[in-house]
Order: structure tokens, then sequence, then C-alpha cells
């Protein structure tokens, strides 16, 4: 799923074929059903995902329901094996910061210039904050790193995380940013 589609249709006279007329649409997709978060391929690249956590804080939609999966666009390039991993988690909202892990998922080899989803479970309340969190074992500031478009959603990361580690409190907290990291859950 692209960010924004573009669509241009000419139309010629039949009658006077030096006649035509054009128009241009621009497209959004809507989110998939049932989810929450940020279901669109952002526009810019991430830098310095690796071994550290990134997370964004997204709200729920207005039914409670459980998660059943995450999914996160990962853009190239990506580093060889076995540095090709990534994880997500789920952390519960603490007056707009991070606060406690609910939920984590299992590693997973990364699909590059795709979106990549990956199991996970949580029990998820209406209306409530959580923070959306991504990990990788990229080599390099510029590899296995996530879309992203700028403003928006408050984001902030842990530097030096190692990956697969999944702080029980998130922190401590290296930095903010104001942006939608292209990741989502889909509850049911």
């Amino acid at each position: 799923m692209s960010a924004k589609t573009s669509l241009t249709v000419t139309a010629t006279s039949q009658a006077d074929t030096s006649q035509t007329a054009s128009a241009t649409a621009n497209v959004t997709p809507p989110a998939p059903p049932n989810t929450f978060g940020y279901a669109v391929q952002g526009a810019t690249i991430g830098s310095t995902m690796s071994n550290s956590v990134t997370a964004t804080r997204y709200q729920m939609a207005s039914q409670n329901g459980t998660v059943i999966s995450m999914s996160v666009f990962i853009a190239s390039p990506v580093s060889a094996s076995p540095n090709n991993q990534f994880q997500v988690a789920i952390y519960a909202d603490n007056g707009g910061t991070p606060g406690a892990l609910i939920a984590s998922s299992a590693s997973q080899t990364i699909v590059p210039d795709a979106w990549n989803a990956v199991p996970i479970s949580a029990s998820v309340s209406a209306n409530a904050y959580y923070w959306l969190a991504y990990n990788t074992n990229g080599l390099a500031a510029n590899t296995n790193n996530l879309r992203y478009d700028s403003g928006g959603a408050t984001s902030t990361w842990i530097t030096l995380e190692p990956f697969g580690i999944w702080p029980a409190a998130y922190g401590p907290v290296g930095g903010t940013s104001s942006y939608n990291a292209s990741m989502y859950s889909t509850f049911q």
C-alpha cells in the first residue's frame, strides 16, 4: 500500500481530436479494517534504528479488542543474514510517555521494501493510547529502518538497546520527535 496514488485521465473529443481535457486525482487509501497506528508507507526512510528501540504513540479505535498482529514497513537496504531480523512490541501509555511492556513478538526475517507482519497478542482498551515499538539487529545506521512521515504522533527511542531485549518499563528515553512511523496493529 503506498502513501498516495495519482491518477490522470485524459479525454479526447471524437468530433474534434484536437480537443482534449485532463483531470488528476490524488487518492490516499484507507487504513485496513480493525487497525490502529499508521498504515501508510511513509515518504522518508529512518536512520539509526538498529539496536535501539523506536516507539510511536497511537490511539486505539473506539472499541475494546485483542491485537493479533503488528505490521511495519521496512525499507532497503537490509543487512545480510543473520542481521536481517526484527521484533515489535506494545507498551502502555504513561501520561504521554511509554510505560510498561504489554507484549512483544518473536524475531522475524525482514522482507525489504514491504509490509512485514508478525503475530503478537495483547488486550487493548477503547480510545486508550499505546506505544507501538520496533527493534532490529542491523549492522549499520542506514539498514533495517522503518519508513515514516514527518509530523503527527509523538515518537521516542532508546539508544543502544540490544536487539531482542524489551525493557519491562520503557527507558531511558534517548530522544523524542514528532513523526508517524509506518507501523500498525491489527485487532479483533
